[in-house]
């Protein structure tokens, strides 16, 4: 009996975590990401023909447009970087963390960007599985659906692509 209750407590605890975790995952950027002044300057360039496109990726990925990079750091203002041509992001890797930096990027320029995400190669299931319980994976339509909540006028709610 021991053993069982002792299950179930394990049960309630992992499901209550991952409740949590899915609530969580869509909450608005609490926090505005700072841009450094080359990264206003990158994203100004770009926006001067009447588009900024943001190609998010993993390090050392080749990518048109405006690559954007995130960096892991535990903090609750991202920081945005230029370095090598590309914006480096220090913050949580998670959605709310990109919706932050697209919304600030629109915000200093005036253009609603748009992100590119790459499709990730390994199964749907383990993607799911990895969001759920460390917050990454699943990018692109969790930060859509960041940027959703964020913005409500859809003309003004930066654009995430996958493919």
């Amino acid at each position: 009996m021991r053993e069982l209750l002792l299950a179930v407590g394990v049960v309630a605890l992992v499901v209550g975590a991952a409740m949590w975790r899915m609530r969580r995952s869509f909450d608005p950027p609490a926090a505005r990401a700072v841009l450094d002044p080359a990264v206003r300057r990158l994203v100004t360039g770009a926006a001067r023909d009447g588009a900024v496109r943001i190609a998010v990726r993993e390090p050392g990925d080749a990518a048109d447009g405006v690559r954007l990079i995130v960096s892991p750091v535990n903090t609750d203002e991202p920081r945005v970087y230029e370095e090598d041509g590309a914006l480096r992001v220090y913050g949580p890797p998670t959605a709310a963390t990109l919706a932050a930096v697209l919304l600030a990027i629109r915000d200093e320029t005036g253009v609603v960007p748009h992100a590119h995400f790459a499709w990730a190669e390994d199964s749907l299931a383990r993607r799911m599985l990895r969001h759920l319980f460390t917050g990454v994976g699943e990018t692109a339509p969790v930060t859509r659906e960041v940027l959703r909540r964020a913005e409500p006028d859809p003309a003004r709610r930066p654009v995430v692509h996958l493919g």
